[in-house]
Order: structure tokens, then C-alpha cells, then sequence
């Protein structure tokens, strides 16, 4: 229930205000949260227009708490999972742009640092071979020149043609950074159940579901607007008996048959499609 949760809301308020950059760079987990931070922190003046609504800060966070979700999922062996304490008693476009980057930058280099801290921190245990380096070294080199491009749509300056083909060559880079990985390690279909109520017998179930498809109106630096559309992450947050904690499995086949309701406050910005057969 919400008993206490405006006085408990700012007390989490007061406690993550005061932690300071480099607490937040502890540890990988605490460095996932801080990216996450900066994509739902509100855009002023000199962010797109689309970037600027509340149905964008709203998208922002359903994104942010899917990446949580994912995070949960991947630490949740290492991680202490909370309790309730029992009562007793990309889109079509001019020929100079072909392609677009949601332009965030400080989301970016947050990225890149935690993914060189994950480079040197395996390397010194001695777990990272030089394949898997090659591979970090990669994604930070495509998240630093995101970094450069992003800036550059911010100020409304044109891309190069370099830049350009940058953007166009990003999913063959990622594709070769994951080619060794499973089907279950590529998939966005996870789930796991962050806390535990003794009292209802029910857990907190997070869910990352199938990728829904996003279309905003994007500005260019030749005045024009143009549609563009990509791939975003899908979020569930829903309770489940404790006796029937789900698998991932088990969420890919009640995404199949009977899936939970979205939460209600993304319909400013998510619309269901149907798709026929």
C-alpha cells in the first residue's frame, strides 16, 4: 500500500541528492543507476522540443525502470531483495540525413565510464581475455563518439559524413560485440521479483517484455522536421503469488497467453497496435 509514502518519497529524495559523484562510481551497480539518472532527469532549452514534454519525461522513465529491471534481473543472485516484514500478531529522411541518435549525451559518457570500469576492474581479477577487452574497448569507442554526435544535434550543427556513416555501421558494431552470445543472453525478455510481502503471500514481479517500436517528430539542422522511429525498451511492474515466483521462461509464455496491463500512466505517450496476421 502507500501508507508513508510521500514521507518515505523525500526521504529517498534527501538521501540520493546527497551522494556525490564519486559514491556513485562505487561499484557497477551503483554506476548503472547514475546513467539511468541522467536519461530521466527533465531537458530545458536547447533540447528538442519533443524531449521537453512530460509524455518524454514519462517515456524516459518506463526506459530507465525497464534498464532497473534488467539490472535487478542480472545482480538479483548478489543483491538482498527487499521485504515487507510479516505482522504478528530509424527514420525516412533527406538524402544529407539518413540517420538520427536520441541526443543525450551526459546519458553516453555515463555509459562509457561504466563500461571502462568494468574493463579495469575484470582485468585486474584476471577474468577478461584479450578478445573480451577488444570488445569493451569497442563499445566505449562507439559510446564516446555518440557522445560527440549527440552534442552536435544539440547545437544544431550538421553531421559529417563520417558521422553519418558512424550512425549507420552502430548495429553491425553491437552485433559484433555480442556474436558469441546465446539467444536467451540477447533477448530483452527477462523478469525478476524485487521484494517479498510475507503478509499477502505475493511478490513484486519487474518485467521487460518484447521491444515496442517509438516515432517522434525530430528537428535538423536544415529547419526541416522529419519522423523518426527505432526501437525502445517495454516495461511491467505487477505481483505474483510467492509460491510462483516466474522464470524467465515463464514470463516469455505469459507474455504469449495472457500478459499484465501496461502501467496506466505511460497512455500519454503509448498507444497498443494490433498487428494482423
Amino acid at each position: 500500500n502507500y501508507e508513508r509514502y510521500e514521507e518515505n518519497l523525500e526521504k529517498l529524495r534527501e538521501e540520493f541528492s546527497s551522494i556525490n559523484e564519486s559514491e556513485w562510481g562505487r561499484n557497477l551497480y551503483w554506476g548503472w543507476i547514475y546513467a539511468l539518472k541522467a536519461l530521466i532527469e527533465p531537458r530545458g532549452q536547447g533540447y528538442p522540443s519533443y524531449m521537453r514534454t512530460k509524455a518524454w519525461e514519462r517515456r524516459q522513465l518506463y526506459t530507465a525502470l525497464a534498464s532497473w529491471a534488467e539490472l535487478r534481473h542480472d545482480t538479483i543472485l548478489y543483491a538482498k531483495q527487499s521485504y515487507t516484514i510479516e505482522v504478528t500478531a530509424v527514420p525516412p529522411s533527406p538524402s544529407t540525413v539518413t540517420v538520427y541518435v536520441e541526443p543525450v549525451p551526459e546519458v553516453y559518457a555515463r555509459l562509457s565510464s561504466l563500461v571502462e570500469m568494468t574493463r579495469k576492474g575484470l582485468k585486474e581479477l584476471g577474468f577478461l581475455n584479450q578478445t573480451q577487452e577488444e570488445r569493451l574497448l569497442m563499445l566505449k569507442e562507439v559510446l564516446d563518439k555518440l557522445v560527440e554526435i549527440s552534442k552536435k544535434e544539440l547545437e544544431m550543427a550538421p553531421l559529417t559524413s563520417d558521422d553519418l556513416a558512424f550512425l549507420e555501421q552502430i548495429p553491425g558494431e553491437l552485433e559484433a560485440i555480442v556474436e558469441d552470445l546465446d539467444e536467451r543472453s540477447r533477448s530483452t525478455i527477462l523478469v525478476a521479483d524485487v521484494h517479498t510481502d510475507q503478509n499477502s503471500g505475493l511478490v513484486l514481479e519487474e518485467g521487460v517484455g518484447r521491444l515496442d517500436l517509438i516515432i517522434v517528430v525530430v528537428p535538423t539542422d536544415e529547419d526541416r522536421l522529419l519522423i523518426a522511429a527505432g526501437p525502445s525498451l517495454s516495461y511491467y511492474e505487477f505481483k505474483q503469488p510467492m509460491s510462483n515466483r516466474l522464470t524467465d521462461e515463464a514470463w516469455k509464455q505469459m507474455l504469449e497467453t495472457s500478459p499484465p496491463d501496461r502501467p496506466g500512466w505511460i497512455s500519454d505517450f503509448f498507444e497498443p497496435v494490433s498487428v494482423g496476421s
